[in-house]
């Protein structure tokens, strides 16, 4: 039994790795995009977000230029700790101001 689950798990790890070597091709042009806006921005994206259980909560995220800098400001209105998490997961360098138990979910449970 455990030589067919090892070989059944060789089998789905050999077509894992298959597939994304053919959606690495589909999608190369658009990866060699998203690199080079990547490399582009760099160290100069940074999010703040903060986080409220009662009123909305919002984020700000800004951008480092040559000569300023660059704010949007995101409501994130009344969204739940899972969507904010999701969120946030797409920066690299994010601060967070949020009740303690709030920022030990998104530390230990979810994400930062």
């Amino acid at each position: 039994m455990k030589k067919i689950s090892s070989w059944l798990d060789k089998i789905k790890e050999f077509r894992r790795q298959r597939l994304k070597k053919r959606l690495k091709w589909a999608f190369s042009e658009e990866l060699k995009e998203l690199d080079d806006i990547h490399t582009l921005l760099g160290g100069r994206v940074a999010i703040s977000a903060d986080i409220h259980q009662n009123t909305d909560s919002w984020a700000v995220i800004s951008i480092k230029g040559k000569d300023r800098d660059y704010i949007k400001f995101i409501d994130l209105g009344k969204k739940d700790i899972l969507d904010i998490a999701n969120f946030l997961r797409n920066y690299e360098d994010v601060a967070v101001d949020a009740n303690p138990m709030t920022r030990r979910i998104l530390k230990e449970g979810l994400w930062l």
